[in-house]
């Protein structure tokens, strides 16, 4: 009898023990004070498109945005099937994709509900 008491004591003392020594890593706390928060979000302004055409022609699209007279516009350099250079336009990028990738394309004025 006292050898199982000597024993179940010994372990609930080894117990103690273990939840004394894990006790500060369970309530540790960080210092969240001299931390920077992350702001997360669509502000990306830049986008380049690289690919390959129907025909196999390889075409690449800088898509941009800058303020003219205080209002954002949307622009894109272009190089591809269709020649080089620069348009402002509402485009999406796929259609601008489509622009670029037809030789004989007007890339400039494109659709009258750009």
């Amino acid at each position: 009898m006292s050898k199982t008491f000597i024993s179940s004591r010994l372990f609930l003392i080894t117990c103690f023990v273990a939840n004394i020594a894990s006790f500060s890593a369970v309530f540790a706390r960080a210092d969240l004070s001299k931390t920077t928060p992350i702001a997360f979000g669509n502000d990306e302004q830049d986008f380049i498109f690289t690919g390959l055409c129907p025909n196999g022609d390889a075409y690449r699209i800088h898509a941009y945005q800058m303020d003219i007279d205080g209002l954002t516009q949307a622009f894109y350099d272009f190089d591809g099937p269709a020649g080089k250079g620069s348009v402002k336009t509402n485009a999406a990028p796929k259609k601008m994709v489509v622009r670029v990738c037809h030789e004989l394309a007007d890339i400039a004025n494109g659709s009258k509900f750009d």
